[in-house]
């Protein structure tokens, strides 16, 4: 950028006209049009680098959840291993780890195809609501470190109590971010089925659940019952800035 302030007539044709277009394309026009060749190969090749290896990361640590929270636990039932214990299911039967690694590899898949389509809309979203990459990003980033925040102060304080609720408040802390972003009454019945599926869904958790007191987990949903009221709340009249006849954001 400051590159180009100084030389402005060094940045011509197709690259202005995407520059123009959208600021965030300045560095690959800088890039393709100032770097000299071989220079040029070496940063887009770091780019690829870094950018495939965040990639993998995440789509290993998304199989790994996936696996510990879900699979596991369902799996270790199944065989009737104590599923609390991570060597209970190799020491029941030593093919579970080849299992557990082509289980792995399925979820790998469906977690990339997974971001690929959540990449799509997110580009379609971008490129309705001109709102800058960056910004962007660090939006979507506000939806869940309410509940990474949540599962860290539960793994590391010792407040004596398991992870189980996560499942469902991490959700409705989403929704909560979710509706103090967007007030259109669109917005309103978007918040008003995810509350709606997460009570669904935490009944039926509670009426099928294997070896827990069912009354005792019912007799909790008034908590979920309140979150859920406070984000309809949140969604109705809760917002924090409104635009005006020209479109820019005031203050409420």
């Amino acid at each position: 950028f400051v590159y180009y302030t100084a030389f402005p007539e060094r940045l011509s044709g197709t690259f202005a006209a995407l520059v123009a277009e959208e600021n965030d394309k300045i560095f690959p026009a800088f890039i393709l049009e100032q770097m000299p060749i071989g220079i040029k190969g070496l940063v887009i090749a770091g780019i690829f680098a870094a950018a495939i290896s965040s990639l993998t990361s995440i789509l290993a640590a998304l199989a790994q959840t996936t696996i510990s929270a879900v699979y596991l636990p369902a799996r270790a039932r199944k065989l009737g291993v104590n599923e609390a214990s991570e060597e209970a299911l190799a020491e029941h039967d030593p093919k579970e780890g080849k299992r557990i690694v082509n289980v792995s590899r399925v979820w790998i898949v469906f977690w990339g195809i997974a971001l690929c389509l959540a990449a799509f809309v997110v580009d379609a979203f971008k490129d309705a609501t001109g709102v800058p990459i960056l910004d962007l990003a660090l939006g979507l980033a506000s939806y869940i470190v309410g509940g990474l925040f949540a599962a860290f102060l539960l793994a590391w304080l010792p407040f004596g109590v398991n992870g189980r609720g996560l499942v469902w408040a991490a959700p409705l802390g989403v929704l909560a971010v979710f509706a103090s972003r967007f007030h259109d009454a669109w917005a309103l019945w978007v918040c008003g089925v995810g509350v709606g599926l997460l009570l669904l869904t935490w009944v039926i958790s509670a009426v099928v659940s294997d070896g827990l007191n069912v009354k005792s987990r019912l007799l909790k949903t008034p908590w979920l019952i309140a979150g859920g009221a406070l984000v309809m709340l949140m969604a109705w009249q809760g917002y924090f800035y409104d635009e005006d006849e020209n479109g820019q954001y005031v203050i409420v």
